[in-house]
């Protein structure tokens, strides 16, 4: 038996903060263009941990410096001109992830227990953008490990979805 050909990797580009992701979808469309000439295939962008650059841009005091125009609010407004532009004329399927820390409890940990009612909030310029919002948790079982719990939150939908991701990054349903 022999196996087709792997597809090529798709590309990653690793930002530091929300001003190198930016420079990165201004340069993406010629890359997406390219790709679906080349395969065919609708382009997927993946933007993984949309927020996770808020410590760096508070430390490099962005928007912080007297007369300045650039603030946090409209870099991330920009972004989501951006992504909405991506996903508009490139055709390509665009996917946002967020980080937050779940519930706390009063300690400050972590909260084990399933709350499907807390929902961090969106940013009023991606507001419009968000077409679907999917929550993933770990499940509170002791002797689940390594499973998560997957429930969509925009559009609501009442199930509430298992599964495990093996060795090979498959997502396999539990």
């Amino acid at each position: 038996m022999t196996l087709p050909p792997a597809p090529p990797r798709r590309p990653q580009v690793r930002c530091f903060s929300t001003l190198d992701l930016l420079a990165a979808l201004r340069a993406l469309p010629e890359a997406l263009r390219e790709s679906h000439a080349r395969t065919g295939r609708r382009p997927l962008v993946l933007i993984d941990g949309l927020t996770s650059h808020a410590a760096a841009d508070r430390a490099t005091r962005m928007g912080r410096e007297p007369g300045t125009t650039l603030t946090q609010s409209r870099v991330q407004e920009a972004l989501s001109r951006s992504v909405q532009r991506i996903a508009k004329h490139e055709h390509a399927a665009v996917v946002v992830t967020t980080t937050s820390p779940g519930r706390v409890n009063e300690g400050g940990a972590v909260s084990p227990a399933v709350s499907w009612a807390f929902r961090a909030p969106l940013l009023a310029c991606w507001r419009g953008t968000v077409t679907a919002r999917l929550m993933l948790q770990p499940s509170p079982r002791s002797g689940d490990a390594g499973v998560l719990l997957a429930r969509f939150l925009q559009p609501e939908a009442p199930e509430v979805h298992a599964f495990r991701v093996d060795a090979a990054g498959a997502v396999v349903p539990v």
